[in-house]
């Protein structure tokens, strides 16, 4: 049971990590209008999808996405603070 619950921790952190990629190819494509980053930004999506989808055999679809979002918001924080610092 405890094996179940760290692969679906697992798995929902990788949804985390690559809608936050997403994210980051979304703003780049706004930023400099290349449809290559579209492309990527949707294929990060539907891979985050995708860990999503398989997170939901081990834990509750609500816990799920809840720790998705969070994992997806701590992600964004960093990467700002990592952009300003590089100002």
């Amino acid at each position: 049971m405890v094996e179940i619950i760290k692969i679906g921790l697992i798995l929902t952190l990788m949804c985390g990590l690559f809608y936050t990629a997403g994210d980051v190819f979304i703003k780049q494509w706004l930023v400099k209008g290349s449809w290559l980053f579209y492309w990527l930004a949707a294929f990060m999506y539907f891979i985050a999808m995708n860990f999503l989808a398989f997170s939901f055999k081990s834990k509750s679809i609500a816990v799920a996405s809840a720790l998705a979002v969070i994992s997806n918001i701590i992600l964004l924080i960093v990467i700002i603070i990592l952009a300003i610092k590089n100002l």
